[in-house]
């Protein structure tokens, strides 16, 4: 299908691979570099030392993005194996929409707690379970 107006990239195809490759590189190794913060080691009396100073910022905000992205990856996970329990077994289907139903109304701070015990089991001696 034609466009009804021809656009002409202001940039050759190679500049915006290059671009895009670029990108992609710097989101890869901001992503590691965020990992290794996030598993430094916690033994859960000392807290990690905090500083508000304002090139420290960008690393925590980007550990921030980290956890944020972590919980949408973890939320799609769930949504999608219990949706299709659901759909396809009736017994299953009794079980997971009242379970639905009674979360979507339970306060955060009413499961919050249980997260927290189950994010501590899952990361021990990491910042990732005290943060997540």
């Amino acid at each position: 299908m034609h466009a009804l107006t021809k656009y002409k990239s202001k940039t050759t195809p190679v500049l915006n691979d290059v671009i895009v490759c670029f990108i992609l590189v710097a989101s890869i190794v901001l992503f590691i570099y965020g990992w290794q913060g996030m598993h430094s080691a916690f033994n859960g009396r000392d807290l990690p030392a905090l500083s508000l100073d304002y090139h420290v910022l960008p690393y925590y905000t980007l550990r921030t993005t980290m956890r944020l992205v972590i919980g949408l990856f973890y939320s799609m996970l769930f949504s999608i194996v219990f949706a299709v329990l659901a759909a396809k077994y009736a017994p299953m289907r009794r079980v997971i929409l009242p379970f639905v139903n009674f979360m979507e109304s339970v306060p955060l701070v009413g499961f919050l707690t249980f997260t927290t015990a189950f994010f501590l089991g899952l990361y021990p001696h990491s910042v990732m379970g005290w943060k997540g």
